[in-house]
């Protein structure tokens, strides 16, 4: 027995319940296709096949990256800052499947002697002469040191000298008034004193150095002026400025391996000071060392020490030296700068040492100071 066919209003109730049927798939596999995008890992709802005319494309799957540092494969080179950790990686994109978390901070890392500010300045410009009851803050300084060595105790090669050094200063000792006489033609006459106070350093061969120095704020000189450009010729005592008075060199045991104690102090810097000024200095140790020192220097314009970040001002003097004893003379370029505002301390040095046989520096050395408020002493 043949149905007979459903009326007009059924079929079109059945082609309605269709279309339903349809749509709903639609929107369910469009709603499960976004949740994946939020949600990683698998679904914990089920469903079921529904005739929808949907066409979902295929993923291509994504290229290999180029590892890091190879030039040439299109991937970023790392810095070296980067790869020790202490600068920030660059925004990672690692896909809608995983749940981004901001890096934490890189530590921050002070550098051990930051370089001073390009429009850095001193605080306090260089002085003509060390003002009156200023003295050299006593403590631990630090001083960098630079420059290379290539002697008999480097087996003839050549050895990069870097890195940092303690120097002290200590042992102020007061000694009376300056030599300043009034009325006396090229002289102060304004108040001056004469003070000491000790440096004491390693040198490169790793023995102590104690140096004694000796300051006149204000000493008697005379000067006369040639004319036609040359600077002034002064003429005065031997120790009419900042000189060295002392010298003793200790080995590691504390035993004394050298010294030096003139009967007049070696004369480094005239005061008050002149620039362009030249003058010679000599002092003889007659004593068991039977050592001279002998010093030529020139006045320079004033000299700015970056110490790890904070600009000083000093007097810088160009020279050379010649140092005599029973065994022979040595020689060496030797310039130094003094803060005459810090009470005279020095602040800089650079010695270079030449190779008689290959005429080529055997010792290139610079010394400056790394720190204006030093540290206490050791006990």
């Amino acid at each position: 027995m043949r149905k007979s066919p459903p009326s007009p209003e059924a079929a079109r109730r059945v082609g309605a319940r269709r279309v339903a049927v349809r749509r709903a798939g639609i929107l369910l596999a469009v709603a499960l296709a976004g949740g994946a995008c939020v949600h990683p890992g698998p679904s914990s709802v089920k469903t079921r096949g529904f005739d929808a005319d949907l066409v979902f494309g295929v993923k291509e799957p994504e290229k290999a990256a180029n590892p890091a540092n190879v030039p040439g494969s299109g991937a970023a080179i790392l810095t070296g800052g980067q790869l020790s950790g202490y600068a920030a990686l660059p925004p990672q994109d690692f896909g809608s499947g995983l749940t981004k978390r901001a890096a934490p901070a890189p530590s921050a890392r002070e550098a051990p002697c930051p370089d001073a500010a390009l429009n850095a300045f001193p605080a306090e410009q260089a002085t003509a002469t060390v003002p009156q009851g200023r003295r050299p803050k006593v403590g631990s300084y630090r001083w960098k040191r630079n420059g290379s060595e290539q002697t008999e105790q480097t087996g003839g090669l050549k050895i990069d000298i870097h890195g940092f050094e303690q120097r002290l200063v200590r042992n102020i000792k007061e000694d009376g008034k300056s030599t300043n006489t009034a009325g006396t033609p090229g002289s102060s006459s304004s108040p001056g004193d004469i003070f000491q106070f000790e440096t004491v350093q390693r040198d490169i061969n790793d023995l102590v150095v104690v140096t004694l120095w000796q300051v006149d704020s204000s000493p008697a000189s005379a000067s006369q002026y040639t004319g036609n450009g040359v600077p002034d010729v002064r003429a005065g005592g031997p120790e009419r400025g900042i000189v060295i008075k002392g010298i003793d060199t200790y080995d590691t045991k504390g035993n004394v391996v050298a010294s030096f104690h003139p009967s007049s102090g070696l004369l480094l810097l005239p005061l008050d000071v002149r620039q362009g000024e030249h003058f010679e200095s000599v002092a003889i140790d007659s004593g068991k060392g039977d050592q001279t020192y002998q010093f030529s220097g020139d006045v320079k314009p004033r000299y700015r020490v970056d110490a790890c970040g904070t600009i000083i001002d000093s007097w810088l003097v160009s020279g050379s030296m010649s140092i005599s004893n029973a065994k022979g003379t040595t020689a060496y370029n030797y310039d130094v700068s003094f803060a005459t505002q810090l009470g005279g301390v020095p602040v800089y040095e650079h010695i270079v040492q030449t190779d008689p046989a290959t005429n080529k520096p055997a010792i290139d050395l610079t010394d400056s100071v790394g720190q204006v408020d030093p540290d206490p002493l050791p006990s």
